[in-house]
């Protein structure tokens, strides 16, 4: 299977038919030129193998997800006042240095029972702090904003917030080289940057760009202050981090967590998606 159909199949796993924009951007590797790729898309059209519709391009029987992408699209504008108030809480925070907004959301779609999927890099040291700050703040003020978080044990929480992954700025880069985390990484939405720190993260991770190599935009950051004075930190975050990891202690959710890392999944999306894909691409 070639490529540009590779890349459909891809976002058929989330019901997300492409307009020819997206399309060349999401292609997986290998690539091919633009104006090759214009001509393998009209062969690929001629034969069948690809539909069209209204501007997007969907694989053979998929036209009804033209209409749930529009009709998902009205209900992430929905959630985007929600997203707003989130986002206005941790800028409280000043070891919050990066916000982002996740899963199908990043791609301005949401159905009605999603919950809010968000990615945090704390300052340098402070990963442990920073959770416990967050949760703190958001049991304290987020029912009188009209923000939840998500629980341990619910298995559907619309419109609730999910902070599935922490990374601490010192250590951005991902810990797998696969096409799942290339898209993690490309397309996640920055709803707060402190420091230079979007930036970073996607020179930290600029090896995914072989998946995907039209999706990145990288260049290289400018240097930044010393991270060393966040040492101080150290110690309190490493007490924060045993407090919580006792915490986790028989909670059903899956998670891979380490001192500067934490992911946190209902199920473990990566193993669920990769292994779909390989299925449905194989010759």
């Amino acid at each position: 299977m070639n490529s540009s159909l590779k890349t459909l199949v891809y976002a058929d796993i989330f019901s997300f038919p492409l307009t020819k924009k997206e399309w060349w951007r999401r292609q997986i590797a290998p690539s091919l030129p633009f104006v090759l790729w214009e001509k393998e898309i009209t062969r690929l059209l001629e034969e069948g193998k690809v539909k069209e519709k209204g501007g997007y391009f969907f694989l053979p029987g998929k036209e009804k997800n033209v209409l749930r992408r529009r009709q998902e699209e009205k209900i992430f504008k929905k959630k985007q006042k929600l997203i707003k108030k989130a986002v206005f809480l941790l800028k409280k925070i000043p070891l919050v240095w990066l916000v982002g907004l996740t899963g199908r959301l990043a791609h301005g779609v949401a159905r009605e029972d999603d919950d809010i999927d968000l990615l945090v890099i704390t300052a340098p040291f402070s990963l442990w702090i920073a959770r416990l700050w967050i949760y703190g703040l958001f049991f304290l003020w987020g029912r009188r904003w009209g923000l939840k978080i998500r629980r341990p044990f619910q298995k559907k929480a619309p419109n609730a917030l999910c902070f599935n992954l922490f990374l601490d700025r010192k250590r951005l880069s991902l810990p797998a080289q696969n096409v799942f985390f290339a898209y993690e990484a490309a397309f996640f939405r920055p709803l707060l940057n402190r420091h230079n720190t979007y930036e970073v993260f996607l020179w930290e991770n600029r090896r995914l760009k072989q998946f995907l190599p039209h999706a990145f935009k990288i260049t290289n950051p400018r240097k930044e202050n010393r991270l060393w004075p966040w040492r101080l930190l150290l110690p309190f975050n490493f007490f924060a981090y045993l407090l919580q990891r006792l915490y986790m202690l028989g909670k059903p959710k899956s998670k891979k967590v380490s001192f500067y890392q934490a992911f946190f999944h209902p199920h473990d999306k990566e193993k669920e998606v990769i292994g779909l894909f390989r299925k449905r691409t194989a010759d």
